[in-house]
């Protein structure tokens, strides 16, 4: 398989100077785009925004235009999602699927029609970038599968899924190669051919580090390439590039953020000049609320085929700029709603879920990178809802935390939010107070059973001399009993039962007490002259002595 690297040098270096530019111009010329401001509605994002579906709606719409031909477009996109589909469910077999990202506040709405789905009015057309990219499933997903986790530093694995839609067939690739302990490389792309001679190929590839170290530098690019070409010559093909840099505060988001992008776009009509154009943008001091602004952001020209006019340049540049901000804001939208939010960083503690009332129990808190599980001190904070007490609120992930308990019955969600130049993380762990637990030991003639009570107020057993004595309480107070034999007791000769009802007496201080049955119990057996059975007050009185030293291993968890 030909690497990550030298298939992108190919791509970036043969596609884009090799497309007819004729080299750099003497003088950087800084273009006025005609980008239309987007409407005042909030984004119609596709119903499926996990799928991992192409949309090349926008460079077909540009083929038809240029060649006068009808394009069966349905059939294409649809050939590409069913092909996407199978690439997710490839890519997530053996994995829990990622989680949805939370969703922006109200304040935080992003505006664009180039996130609208495909079928919407207006709509750019973007529905890749929309439901892959701009819901950051794409690159969680990779760092999330237990198929990438399973990769070593410089191994590779491919996975391929294909589609058919009436007359077009699509075939996609996702290759994903891990370049490090915390770094992976990846790329999906993506054919489709129709029988009326029309091929979309389509590549998305992520690379750099998307997840920092210590430093809190990151450092990625996200490119898009995508052609049309029919069999008549005609070619539409266009290349964008979005690098977005910078470094995570202590808070674990950006404090500091560019946004470089590069587009060349290459129109060849069957015949006539083709005609190419090259751009580049940067937007400073960038955050997820204004990255489209890059659509609006000077453009400069790089380089324009000699046949390029003004009219071209602008009309070409113009239409990639409103396609570059999309890719832009999907792959920051992606990356810091998702990667920077669990994705890069877990957080892990190993609490009990039940503790006796009044009771402390200390426990660990971890932080480590999501993909390599190194372990590394991050700040930490530990939020209490319920009772009683957790401390400290605020520490550094290398110790642990005691939680103290309230009264039975009550519980306590403490959420664990790390935070640090590698991003952050969150967590939520739920102790629930059980009753008292008590050591319990009784005997009714030849019918002994011991063992612990975690709880009073819920269902427990006894067990000895081949009997199991079963509890279903009603209250702490009291309820119904049953025991039977296991089939030893009475080396598995004597059959035994009994049923009736039980209650609870504590003393004043709830240290001790006493449970006493009251029921009746049959006891049968075979002998010569025949089957044998006989009924007995089954009477029984249990001690019950706290165990306060702590949880008991029988409790725990």
């Amino acid at each position: 398989m030909r690497t990550f690297a030298s298939a992108l040098a190919v791509v970036m270096v043969g596609a884009l100077i090799g497309c007819g530019p004729g080299g750099p111009v003497e003088a950087v010329e800084t273009i006025e785009l005609d980008v239309r401001p987007a409407p005042g509605i909030e984004p119609e994002l596709p119903a499926d925004p996990g799928t991992i579906d192409f949309a090349t709606a926008e460079v077909l719409a540009d083929y038809q235009e240029l060649t006068g031909e009808t394009v069966a477009v349905d059939e294409i996109l649809e050939a590409e999602r069913l092909a996407g589909i199978e690439l997710r469910a490839a890519l997530a077999e053996g994995s829990a699927p990622p989680d949805e990202p939370e969703a922006l506040g109200e304040d935080a709405v992003i505006r664009t029609a180039s996130v609208r789905s495909v079928g919407a009015p207006g709509g750019a057309g973007e529905s890749f970038l929309a439901s892959s990219v701009v819901s950051g499933m794409l690159v969680p997903a990779m760092y999330g599968s237990s198929r990438t986790q399973e990769l070593q530093v410089g191994q590779s694995n491919d996975l391929s899924g294909s589609g058919a839609s009436g007359r077009t067939r699509g075939d996609g690739t996702l290759a994903v190669t891990r370049t490090g302990d915390n770094e992976l490389e990846l790329s999906v792309s993506h054919l489709s051919t129709s029988d009326d001679g029309v091929r979309t190929s389509n590549r998305l590839a992520f690379e750099g580090v998307v997840c920092p170290g210590d430093d809190g530098e990151f450092d990625f690019t996200v490119r898009l390439d995508r052609e049309v070409s029919g069999g008549g010559g005609a070619t539409v093909k266009q290349e964008l590039a979005a690098r977005i840099s910078g470094r995570l505060g202590e808070d674990g988001y950006p404090e500091v953020m560019t946004v470089d992008g590069t587009q060349g776009t290459r129109h060849a009509p069957v015949s006539g000049q083709a005609v190419y154009v090259e751009t580049r943008q940067r937007l400073e001091s960038a955050n997820i609320l204004n990255v489209y602004g890059l659509a609006e952001s000077s453009a400069e020209l790089v380089r324009s085929s000699s046949r390029a006019t003004d009219a071209d340049v602008k009309r070409l540049a113009s239409a990639a700029s409103e396609r570059l901000a999309t890719l832009a804001w999907g792959a920051v939208t992606g990356v810091q709603a998702t990667m920077w939010n669990n994705g890069c960083v877990r957080v892990e503690a190993s609490a009990p879920k039940t503790v006796s009332p009044r009771s402390g129990v200390e426990f660990p808190v971890t932080v480590r990178s999501r993909l390599s599980g190194e372990e590394f001190a991050s700040g930490v904070e530990a939020t209490l809802t319920g009772s009683d007490s957790v401390d400290p609120g605020s520490f550094t992930s290398t110790r642990s935390i005691t939680f103290v308990a309230g009264e039975a019955g009550t519980s306590g969600s403490i959420l664990l939010k790390a935070a640090s130049r590698r991003g952050t993380a969150e967590t939520t762990v739920t102790i629930a107070t059980t009753g008292r637990a008590y050591f319990a030991q009784g005997t009714n003639g030849d019918v002994t059973a011991i063992g612990v009570i975690c709880d009073l107020a819920q269902p427990f057993e006894l067990s000895g001399s081949g009997t199991v004595t079963k509890f279903s309480p009603q209250n702490a107070s009291g309820g119904t009993f049953n025991y039977r034999d296991d089939g030893t007791y009475g080396e598995g000769l004597i059959d035994l039962a009994a049923s009736g009802s039980y209650s609870v007496a504590l003393d004043a201080d709830g240290a001790s007490g006493t449970i006493t049955t009251e029921g009746t119990g049959t006891t049968g057996f075979d002998t010569p002259l025949g089957r044998q059975e006989f009924e007995f007050p089954a009477n029984l009185t249990f001690s019950l002595t706290e165990i306060d030293d702590g949880t008991p291993d029988e409790c725990a968890g």
